[in-house]
């Protein structure tokens, strides 16, 4: 456990559906700036993504997510992806 007592990771992969809201918070999980939505309703200025405040990195797993299809595939495209997040990467 890290010093909060808590568990912590050094990757965790997230499939499915990302960065268009599908799927999990747009901006919460994602990190995805253009769905930010400030308490104060002042959204000029987007913090870092929530996984980099933890320490994570975004790694998308191109070859990992060709072979996966989602119930919005068609032949025009593929939102269905694998992404990494990792520490320390």
């Amino acid at each position: 456990p890290g010093e909060s007592g808590l568990g912590i990771v050094d990757e965790y992969i997230l499939i499915g559906e990302c960065d268009d809201g599908t799927c999990g918070h747009n901006y919460l999980t994602w990190g995805n700036p253009d769905a930010y939505e400030s308490e104060d309703g002042n959204e000029s200025s987007v913090p870092v993504a929530p996984y980099v405040e933890d320490g994570y990195q975004r790694i998308e797993l191109k070859d990992l997510s060709l072979l996966q299809i989602s119930r919005f595939d068609c032949k025009r495209s593929s939102e269905s992806k694998t992404v990494s997040f990792r520490r320390g990467a």
